[in-house]
């Protein structure tokens, strides 16, 4: 059978045209007196076997329960973009407009939702809003001829929402779509409503347009997907036949009747594709009105998308989810004769001299080329990514940009879900999703970028704290406060460089006198000494091929490591895949990481997090499901229970003698707890979290004696306790 790799691609108009294609591819603990404490603290050796009883536990010493007020975080005026951001388009280089949803629906898909466009007329420096409408879930906006229009859905179905050239006028307009028959899942996820809020518009001319699928959202737009076409300028749709397959988001026209499209192939009877044939390019050349295949442009992998910067070349971009394992991941095929001859050009096909990309570690892939804009033949912007099954879409992927014509490209640390261009070097990402706060903007063609973002508006994903020093990953990225969070700056390039590119930051430690570690691999740390500037890679030895689980260093020359391991004779839950059936090894390191030493195992899932100071070390998690202590550098390890409504305390941070635990709820309506101790450990406290803000809490930090942050993912959410949690005020981080 002949391979895939040496399958030739025909002419359009007959002639041979043979090219390479690849085929789908975390003050000691005081001692009680009395046999009890004795019969809890246990010493595990180094490689017990796994039958060794689990070590008896004794109830921590709670003295009180309390509730805790989070008050309400104060609100920071700002002219920056609304939050909520689905959708972007520049008219210019300094004229754009913004589709958000900054009140997403409470029931119903439009039903109490707000929606609103703004305009920015200096390049995204500030923005003002021009229409806000009630009811209504945007999901687009573009250009109609001169006019800009959004659509969306509204409590009556599909609509588009209007304006003069000017921008200065606005008016719904609802849509009819008439469908062929459907299948059952379009069917049951609403029909003509699903279709159209999946799709990407584009108009040909004021009259003439497409709703085809959006790319990032994935596999949920995939198949069956429909191709609906207008000619009366968006008022009526109608879907359009694609003879032997299904459009699966790319789409471009190189002239007023000549266009290009991405499509899946049709089923066989068995219900799988053609073998080899996962997707193609289809044409039109009367201005979409039918749709037929180009002949030998089967490919075995995903295509999701196009770009035509001059008529004569193209690109199509695609490759296989991450999540399946499959090859090749990243994919762009290209013509440079108009779309008669296609090749693959990246990943560089077997036996040819064309560059390829260097993935650095940590870098993700997630999903295939699900957007391309090339701004003349050699340089272009992409984005990765897309939802696998059962993930809400669109979801969002990672920009690339490429200097070569595509026969290379280069991961960049940012993500979106759209990307649009503006002028000759401008290139933009919206989020896509109604809880997208930040736009990302590049002045040199994709290859770096810049957080647009409401000062105050931005979300937290992470906080440390170590004295006045704060470390907090946002959506715009990673920063440093040197004085209590007054001012920010960004995480130098050593650490950057270090964490491989990988956005949301993998920081682990923050230390008040500069030390910053990053967990960069398996089995590896990156420990800087001076706030990130610069730093040392160094290797955790003797863990197991799976590697360290957590690292916390107590200073810069002390370090523990757990490995991953499980409950050798205690084993309620099954481990995660691949998660070795022994205790978890503990190393440490008093030479700031150089060499380590195993010196105990611990009865711990893993995975529950561990705080070390120079006395006391906390790790939850345990397989009693309460947490354990060590206060001799983790050679010997005691084992305490908690009450049911505390088993899921996590995140373990320790400061002088204030020890925190965060416990969140899983259970709709019910306060997340903390677990606190102010004497190292010897008695606790438990505060439940209340009022409405309490809900989105994320995590706890401490960062000195009786001194505790929170924080909330929604909008930079953070509060400060300055009694242990009894008391809290709300900050307003003035991130950059």
């Amino acid at each position: 059978m002949r391979s895939l790799r040496q399958a030739a691609l025909s002419t359009l108009g007959g002639a041979a045209c043979r090219v390479a294609m690849v085929a789908a591819m975390f003050s000691p603990l005081a001692t009680k007196t009395g046999p009890a404490l004795a019969q809890s603290t246990t010493t595990v050796p180094v490689g017990a076997s796994t039958t060794v009883a689990s070590a008896p536990s004794l109830p921590l010493d709670i003295v009180s329960y309390r509730s805790s007020q989070l008050p309400a975080p104060k609100g920071v005026a700002s002219p920056g973009p609304a939050s909520g951001q689905v959708g972007l388009v520049f008219t210019s280089a300094q004229t754009g407009y913004l589709a958000a949803v900054p009140k997403p629906q409470t029931s119903g898909y439009a039903l109490g939702a707000t929606s609103e466009l703004e305009r920015t007329t200096n390049g995204g420096a500030s923005w003002a809003s021009v229409w806000q409408g009630s009811d209504v879930v945007l999901h687009w906006v573009g250009t109609i001829g001169g006019a800009v229009v959004a659509a969306g859905l509204g409590t009556r179905g599909p609509l588009l929402v209007e304006s003069s050239g000017t921008g200065a006028n606005w008016h719904e307009v609802p849509v009819a779509i008439t469908l062929p028959s459907v299948s059952a899942q379009a069917a049951q996820a609403g029909g003509a409503d699903w279709y159209w809020s999946t799709s990407t518009l584009y108009f040909l001319n004021s009259r003439v347009g497409f709703a085809y699928p959006n790319a990032m959202y994935g596999q949920e737009a995939a198949w069956p997907g429909v191709l609906l076409r207008t000619t009366d300028g968006g008022r009526h749709w109608a879907a359009v036949p694609f003879q032997g397959g299904a459009p699966s988001g790319g789409l471009a026209f190189v002239d007023a009747s000549h266009g290009f499209a991405t499509g899946l192939s049709a089923l066989t009877a068995n219900g799988s594709p053609p073998w080899g044939c996962t997707s193609q390019i289809w044409q039109s050349t009367d201005a979409g009105a039918s749709w037929q295949a180009v002949p030998g442009t089967c490919v075995g992998y995903l295509l999701t998308s196009l770009a035509f910067p001059s008529p004569d070349q193209g690109y199509a971009g695609g490759g296989n989810y991450a999540k399946f394992g499959q090859v090749p991941r990243l994919a762009i095929v290209a013509t440079t004769d108009g779309g008669r001859c296609w090749s693959q050009v990246f990943p560089a096909p077997k036996g040819t001299t064309a560059p390829r990309s260097t993935v650095a570690p940590g870098r993700r892939l997630g999903g295939p080329f699900g957007e391309l804009y090339f701004y003349d033949p050699q340089h272009g912007v992409a984005l990765a990514g897309g939802c696998t099954m059962g993930a809400n879409g669109p979801c969002q992927g990672q920009a690339w940009w490429t200097a070569d014509g595509g026969r290379s490209w280069s991961p960049q640390g940012v993500e979106g879900s759209q990307l649009v261009g503006a002028g000759h070097s401008g290139a933009w990402l919206a989020g896509g999703t109604t809880m997208s706060n930040v736009l990302w903007r590049s002045a040199d063609r994709g290859r770096s970028w810049a957080p647009v973002a409401s000062t105050g508006k931005t979300r937290l994903s992470a906080l440390l704290v170590a004295g006045k020093r704060l470390w907090a990953s946002t959506e715009a990225g990673q920063f440093l406060s040197d004085n209590g969070g007054q001012s920010w700056h960004s995480l130098p390039a050593a650490a950057q460089a270090a964490e491989g590119g990988f956005f949301g930051g993998p920081v682990a430690e923050l230390g008040p006198s500069g030390l910053l570690v990053v967990q960069t691999a398996t089995s590896t740390v990156w420990v800087s000494d001076d706030g990130g500037h610069r730093g040392r890679s160094l290797t955790i030895a003797g863990l197991g091929p799976a590697g360290a689980s957590v690292v916390s260093f107590a200073n810069r020359r002390d370090g523990l490591a757990l490995g991953w391991g499980s409950c050798a004779a205690f084993k309620p839950v099954k481990p995660p895949i691949s998660l070795p059936l022994r205790p978890t090894t503990v190393a440490t390191t008093h030479d700031g990481g150089a060499t380590w030493q195993d010196v105990a195992t611990v009865e711990v899932w893993g995975y529950g997090g561990l705080a070390y100071s120079q006395a006391l070390a906390v790790v939850a998690a345990t397989c009693t499901r309460g947490i354990a202590t060590s206060t001799d550098g983790g050679r010997t390890w005691s084992y305490w229970s908690v009450p049911t409504d505390l088993s899921s305390c996590q995140q373990p941070s320790i400061s002088a003698t204030t020890v925190v635990l965060f416990c969140p709820s899983y259970t709709a309506g019910a306060a997340a707890r903390l677990l606190v101790s102010e004497d190292a450990g010897r008695q606790w406290s438990v505060f439940d979290l209340r009022g409405p803000e309490a809900q989105r809490a994320q995590g706890v930090v401490a960062s000195g004696p009786g001194t505790l942050w929170a924080f909330g993912q929604a909008t930079g959410e953070v509060w400060r306790s300055t009694d242990g949690g009894a008391t809290w005020s709300s900050l307003a981080l003035a991130l950059p």
